[in-house]
């Protein structure tokens, strides 16, 4: 049976490409091949900056969440 997807795993790929891990790495080094991950848990921040009277950035958080899936590039 042949099931639909929308990714494949890395041990997939090697074995339908019939390559090595090292190859791979390198196909995705030189923009050969784009590798993506999928992420769980991940702390993430959303916020800003602003600038003080002394000139000086500063972080403004606004919201602090936890991320789950592809990360967007």
């Amino acid at each position: 049976m042949q099931i639909e997807k929308l990714y494949f795993t890395l041990p997939e790929i090697l074995k339908r490409w019939s390559i090595s891990e090292d190859d791979l790495i390198y196909l995705a080094e030189n923009d050969k091949v784009r590798l993506s991950v999928r992420v769980f848990g991940v702390r993430t921040e959303f916020g800003g900056f602003l600038e003080t009277p002394e000139g000086e950035r500063v972080r403004v958080p606004w919201e602090n969440t936890r991320f789950n899936g592809k990360p967007c590039q």
